[in-house]
């Protein structure tokens, strides 16, 4: 159970982010807010009331982005309604460059969101698939529920049908989901709040560094000193005579694959940058990358080096390329491992001849998907829905027998293909879109940040490591997508104001 002091750092955190909102630039507070209420929060620390979302690291920062998102805009709204009464609108204050801060002076204000962004404010055309797809994640639910009125019974094990109150639950959380998709499309949509997002998430990275050196050699035990409880089992993090980090997220594979994001997200600013920075991010590439062999996570190992040798040897568009094929097999999986066409067996063998112990882990998880596709596929359009429906079980002890690690077989269990599609088509199909769609204003940034995004995509497949992180990345690859081919012109970021 969760300590004190997991309660109090919880619900101090809205104040934090009062306090970012309030010191930084509007884009950089909110990728704070929501990258450090993810990696700083105690994971199970809540209240589940009824009727409203639980009240967690989820939930609390993502409402608190979103919040101050509109209350920014709206008090710049207002002054420049002021400003404009008074005659030409005239600022005399802080503007915002890539760097931080520049002084700007008399600068004219087009419009709020422009004083708050830092940048002209490009206007979207949304994409009808993309808010398509929004709309399935959120009503799924309905159709879920319509399917799986039925009680279940495997031996003295009961599992009750779905009620319209747990339609109402899983679109909320549907909803909390999607907070951070939807302000990275409304704010994070250009290549500047790109490079902030690269940078960020490195930092982040850095300091997570210094945790993850602690448990390497102390074992995984800061979220249990801090906040009184162990997140995960401890068995699953001795790993090669070591151990592996876990720090404050639900389990050691969060870390690598964060890591990992991060690993590849130095490798782009190490080549779009020229002189000392370039040797700057080189310098703390390198320690990423040691910092992410040191956390023992494999796949994470593998998917930073692939994916970080693709942004080093190949052009902007040749990333797309690969980030895209990636990510359109990812959003076909199933199909592909229904039909055999995933050669899941090779794998197993070639894991077995390096090592002997996480072969015979991968095979149980293959084992498990088998299985756990199999239930899907009898309800393949809406899933089973939750409360432990889509799992297997003994059918006369009633014991849980089957243990769901990736979040694709996850997803088709609960939501069958039709909540996969919202789901994994909101992931994947920008990536894939702006590698079939040519922009003369793809930068080297974006197509980076595809590519980090294309690290945690391809996790989903053995794991479930699907975060706020990984939403607000899609929704600024998202919103880049829709943005009009006309808003080419930006502002100078140093002639900008950003604050009256």
């Amino acid at each position: 159970m969760p300590n004190i002091v997991a309660y109090i750092v919880l619900f101090a955190f809205p104040f934090v982010a009062i306090l970012l909102f309030r010191r930084l630039p509007l884009r950089l507070a909110l990728i704070w807010v929501t990258f450090g209420g993810y990696m700083a929060l105690p994971d199970r620390a809540g209240f589940d009331l009824p009727a409203i979302p639980k009240v967690d690291k989820n939930l609390v920062p993502g409402v608190m982005a979103a919040i101050l998102c509109i209350a920014t805009l709206a008090e710049a709204s207002l002054r420049v309604r002021r400003l404009r009464a008074r005659g030409p609108a005239q600022v005399h204050d802080r503007a915002m460059s890539q760097q931080g801060f520049l002084s700007a002076r008399g600068q004219s204000v087009p419009d709020a969101a422009t004083i708050t962004l830092g940048e002209e404010n490009a206007i979207p055309r949304r994409s009808l698939w993309i808010t398509a797809l929004v709309l399935i994640c959120l009503l799924n639910p309905i159709l879920t529920m319509m399917t799986n009125r039925e009680p279940l019974f495997y031996g003295p094990t009961f599992l009750r049908g779905l009620t319209v109150q747990d339609t109402w639950g899983a679109m909320q959380t549907a909803l909390v989901m999607l907070v951070p998709f939807l302000l990275g499309r409304r704010y994070l949509a250009t290549a500047t709040s790109h490079r902030m997002i690269l940078k960020a998430l490195c930092q982040m990275a850095l300091v997570m560094s210094v945790g993850i050196l602690i448990e390497v050699r102390l074992s995984p035990q800061l979220n249990s000193w801090i906040y009184g409880f162990q997140a995960s089992s401890f068995a699953q993090h001795v790993r090669a005579g070591g151990f592996r980090p876990m720090l404050f997220l639900p389990h050691g594979l969060w870390v690598g694959v964060i890591i990992s994001m991060s690993v590849v997200a130095a490798f782009v600013l190490v080549r779009s940058s020229t002189g000392r920075t370039r040797w700057i991010w080189a310098g703390i590439a390198v320690w990423l990358f040691c910092t992410l062999v040191i956390s023992k996570t494999v796949g994470a190992l593998g998917l930073g080096i692939l994916l970080g040798a693709g942004v080093f040897l190949l052009p902007r568009r040749g990333q797309l390329i690969m980030a895209a094929a990636l990510a359109g097999a990812v959003a076909v999986y199933p199909m592909l491992r229904s039909t055999g066409v995933v050669p899941v067996m090779d794998i197993y063998e070639l894991t077995a001849s390096f090592s002997p112990e996480r072969a015979q882990s991968l095979l149980f998880r293959i084992e498990n998907e088998d299985q756990l596709l199999a239930r899907a596929n009898e309800k393949r359009l809406t899933g089973w829905g939750g409360w432990g429906r889509p799992a297997i079980f003994n059918p006369y002890t009633g014991d849980r027998t089957s243990i769901a690690d990736g979040q694709w077989v996850i997803a088709m269990g609960t939501s069958g293909w039709i909540g996969y599609l919202g789901i994994f088509g909101l992931l994947c199909l920008p990536i894939v879109m702006l590698a079939v769609r040519r922009r003369a204003d793809l930068t080297l940034i974006t197509s980076g940040l595809v590519m980090v995004l294309t690290v945690n995509v391809v996790d989903l497949i053995p794991n479930a490591t699907l975060t706020p992180l990984t939403w607000l990345l899609a929704g600024a690859v998202t919103g880049f997508y829709e943005l009009r081919k006309s808003q080419k012109r930006t502002i100078s970021p140093a002639a900008v104001p950003l604050r009256a």
